[in-house]
């Protein structure tokens, strides 16, 4: 059972390990820069800093608004060398730098809040520079979390600055384009899938305003601070929780009348759980700060993504076992390895490939109830040859022979024997010519007893050859008289012109037989010939 998995679990851990080994390469120092390994505080919103040294990679969490000055000596050794200051995580919304005393740079937005702190920052350090202070503030997290370096590479910070503000935009506009087509398609899906549609529309939603945390320049002030963090918090919690759902309901597997019914069943209980988690974080919020409000979040977004997990077990799906694969990986490393949080960009990336998934599912899904439907509209219920409409497919080419055949005497075996035995005639026929005939031919019942047979870069000679051989055999499959007359052309171009000459021939062929060979053929009672 669990054999069809292992791809999926190979790929999103081979992908998550990728990931995780980039990055930590680029965090780590190279040989030739040089870390900044502490800072003076010079000034501080919080008096006890003042006069303290902090260390390069000092990290806070505070619910409170905190502004710092700090000065940090640029190392003489190998300074000559020194181009750029990089700091690899900054975690501060507003912030000055001075080098020997000169304002040379601002980022930022004072008394605002920038949630992520994930950006780098990297700013050119003029030659012969002795000295850098800093005047930054912020909320929530505050700090540099790695020793900022001064290096001689621009590299790193290209690519740091395109996984924490390019990537998560891409993201984000990603998401915002799918929604759209989400909702178009709510009005030409069945009920049960329209529900699902509704709910991945409003999860991919929820997904995007968490996103939005990750998207540089997003500022709110500091008075918003609690609405702030509810919005971000609450949106990851409900992206994921609408997912599971949505997915649930996709598959016709989760039941939402059956959820909110009186009647207790499993993601009854997971939906409290996840209401009671919600509240939960609000009053961490509201008491204790962002801190424990994200190890909250961490935690609802892990348990969700093993119910997810569950869900892809009983829906069959290896796509939806690997996103869930890959968010309680992402949520693990965030809780358990500090070093790890800048994977909380990716959190976006298995809502895209949900919902790009459900809708190539959908899609080829539908093409195939296209593709059945119209398949069943070019064949003859009754004898399971094609219908007259299979003609007007592009079926013939040049050297392709038509056959136009009609049954002998159907009405009267019909008024003598029956309309079972009038059916049981035309699929005899139509059995007895697919014995004779290849794969590539075509057998199409025309009108009533009337056929055709298109025989594939075939010869008028061979064709008359097989019919003849397909008469031989028809003559002899039943208890009663069965018989019937044909007429052979080579298609000339025209559709209709081509079966007007087969129906002339096998008139006719028919007129011939009837009148020179059987002269008056009639049935009695007991369906003897009588002549």
């Amino acid at each position: 059972m669990f054999k069809r998995y292992i791809p999926s679990l190979v790929i999103t851990l081979s992908f998550f390990i990728a990931v995780i080994l980039i990055f930590q390469a680029i965090y780590t120092p190279y040989n030739q820069d040089l870390e900044i390994e502490d800072f003076e505080v010079l000034a501080s919103s919080l008096p006890e800093f003042v006069g303290k040294y902090l260390p390069g990679n000092f990290l806070y969490n505070t619910n409170q608004p905190i502004a710092l000055t700090l000065k940090a000596k640029i190392p003489k050794k190998n300074s000559q060398d020194i181009q750029y200051l990089l700091f690899k995580r900054f975690h501060f919304a507003y912030g000055e730098i001075y080098f020997d005393g000169k304002l040379s740079y601002v980022f930022g937005k004072k008394n605002h809040i920038y949630q992520a702190g994930i950006r780098p920052e990297v700013v050119f350090v003029p030659e012969g520079t002795k000295e850098i202070v800093l005047k930054v503030e912020g909320i929530n997290k505050v700090g540099f979390k790695y020793n900022p370096i001064l290096t001689d590479s621009y590299f790193r910070f290209v690519v740091l600055n395109s996984f924490t503000n390019i990537f998560p935009r891409l993201i984000f506009g990603i998401t915002a384009s799918l929604i759209p087509i989400f909702l178009s398609l709510t009005s030409v899906l069945k009920k049960s899938h329209r529900k699902a549609y509704i709910l991945l529309t409003f999860s991919m939603l929820a997904s995007m305003f968490s996103i939005l945390k990750f998207v540089p320049g997003l500022y709110s002030r500091y008075e918003y601070y609690f609405v702030h963090n509810c919005f971000f918090c609450l949106s990851e919690v409900l992206a994921i929780i609408l997912l599971i759902f949505g997915v649930g309901s996709n598959f016709e597997k989760i039941s939402l009348e059956k959820i909110f019914s009186w009647k207790t069943n499993f993601y009854q209980i997971v939906l409290l759980i996840n209401i009671s988690a919600l509240v939960l974080i609000l009053v961490s919020l509201s008491n204790f700060g962002l801190y424990y409000a994200e190890t909250l979040t961490r935690l609802s977004v892990a348990f969700n993504a093993v119910i997810l997990l569950y869900t892809s077990l009983v829906i069959r799906s290896r796509t939806i076992f690997g996103i869930s694969i890959f968010v309680i990986l992402t949520n693990f490393s965030v809780l358990t390895f500090e070093n790890l949080d800048f994977v909380s960009i990716l959190s976006g990336i298995p809502f895209i490939i949900c919902a790009s998934y459900i809708l190539v599912r959908d899609f080829k899904y539908q093409a195939t109830n296209v593709d059945q439907y119209r398949a069943k509209s070019l064949i003859d219920p009754l004898t399971g040859a094609y219908n007259r409409n299979i003609i007007y497919e592009g079926i013939f080419d040049e050297g392709d022979v038509l056959v136009f055949i009609d049954l002998d005497h159907l009405k009267k075996i019909n008024d003598t024997y029956g309309h079972k035995a009038g059916d049981k005639l035309l699929i005899t026929l139509v059995e007895t010519l697919r014995t004779n005939l290849r794969s590539t031919d075509y057998i199409v019942r025309y009108g009533g007893d009337e056929f055709l047979v298109i025989l594939k870069s075939c010869e008028v000679e061979k064709a008359n050859k097989i019919m003849e051989r397909a008469l031989e055999k028809f003559k002899t499959s039943l208890e009663y008289p069965a018989s019937f007359s044909f007429g052979i052309v080579e298609y000339n171009g025209s559709v209709e012109e081509t079966i007007k000459d087969a129906d002339y021939l096998m008139y006719a062929r028919r007129y011939y037989k009837r009148n020179v060979l059987e002269k008056d053929f009639e049935l009695d009672g007991e369906g003897n010939d009588v002549y």
